[in-house]
């Protein structure tokens, strides 16, 4: 199951506009929360109409994320008043004082694997990590990022912390020391508005406003493949499903994207060569083939114009590998055996390619 859920399913029964990113499902899909504008944190019921369990009320500012802790007792919301704070799931009552130390908005929040730690990211530039029990920041903050820091997450062991920014970087940080680790992992043409990390802990996973999602190795920094294209805005919002074989991604396009996991070699992102198979994550090869540019075109790897998509179906043109999600018209177009120029020789009698 993807941990995350479409912002169309959310938007009933609220009074004042709701952010793309902060909707989040418990570990059994059943309820979900969302933070809004409107200063709340709410809880839904997913299998009853969605209809609203819960109003969490306390934030003098728009809720610009949330998180369900491990075992789903506890909520923790991120705001533009520039707190945290901590919510009873059954109660619905706050817990505890006001988590207090970021002087700009909150952006993003999420609890560590064993619900101890909360880390928060914000427009200050900081990262910040929480104590649950004590609601005190633990250490400094972690500094670095020349931006507004958009995304939060924990590695799944909780020993390290991946961090994405306005500054178009991520950073990996140790959450024992508070330093980084190695180089900002650099490669994206905008913001990085989302960052995630595989079940395995060995790759990261970022969606940013150039439109692309990017894969990192952990342990060398990086960029692991191609960029994943397909998306006609930027992304808000990144997930990976629990058995690690799916992406979904959501965007400022209306659409979400889910993304297959596949067991193939990886790419290199100067070209199609393959460049040998992971021995741990696998590597999605969307777009392995041919790409979409800005003006429409569908083009090869080396950039040779092949068809032109009308501007109607770009936000739905799909291919074998990836799913559209969303009110557009959708047109599939498999070109993973597609030859051109003097690629034909690569076709067979009988119309059969040869590999």
């Amino acid at each position: 199951m993807v941990t995350a859920l479409s912002p169309a399913q959310m938007t009933e029964q609220y009074d004042s506009g709701m952010w793309r990113k902060p909707y989040r499902s418990d570990n059994h899909g059943r309820r979900a929360i969302s933070g809004s504008a409107d200063c709340t944190v709410r809880l839904w019921d997913v299998e009853t109409d969605r209809k609203t369990c819960c109003v969490f009320r306390g934030h003098t500012g728009a809720v610009k994320s949330v998180a369900f802790s491990p075992d789903s007792r506890q909520i923790v919301s991120g705001s533009s008043d520039r707190t945290l704070r901590l919510w009873d799931v059954e109660t619905g009552a706050q817990i505890g004082q006001v988590l207090e130390g970021h002087t700009y908005a909150v952006m993003s929040v999420a609890f560590s694997p064993d619900a101890r730690r909360i880390v928060s990211g914000s427009i200050d530039e900081t990262v910040r990590l929480w104590d649950v029990e004590t609601h005190r920041q633990i250490g400094d903050s972690f500094e670095g990022h020349a931006s507004n820091v958009y995304s939060v997450a924990f590695s799944p062991d909780g020993r390290r912390v991946v961090s994405g920014s306005h500054d178009q970087t991520l950073r990996l940080w140790d959450v024992e020391t508070g330093k980084q680790l190695g180089k900002p992992l650099e490669g994206h043409a905008g913001s990085v508005s989302s960052v995630a990390f595989s079940p395995d802990g060995f790759t990261i996973i970022s969606g940013s406003d150039d439109r692309t999602i990017r894969l990192w190795d952990t342990e060398t920094g990086r960029q692991r493949g191609r960029s994943l294209e397909g998306h006609m805005s930027r992304i808000c919002s990144l997930a990976v499903s629990p058995n690690g074989r799916n992406l979904v991604s959501g965007s400022d396009d209306q659409t979400m994207r889910l993304w297959d996991v596949v067991d193939e070699p990886m790419v290199s992102a100067a070209g199609c060569e393959p460049a040998g198979i992971l021995s741990h994550w696998k590597v999605p090869v969307i777009n392995l083939h041919c790409r979409t540019n800005d003006d429409g075109w569908l083009s090869t790897p080396n950039g040779e114009r092949l068809v032109w998509i009308p501007p109607a179906f770009r936000t739905g043109f799909q291919r074998p590998g990836v799913r559209v999600i969303g009110l557009c018209e959708q047109i599939m177009m498999d070109t993973s055996k597609f030859v051109h120029g003097t690629e034909w020789t690569r076709v067979r009698a009988g119309g059969k390619y040869q590999v």
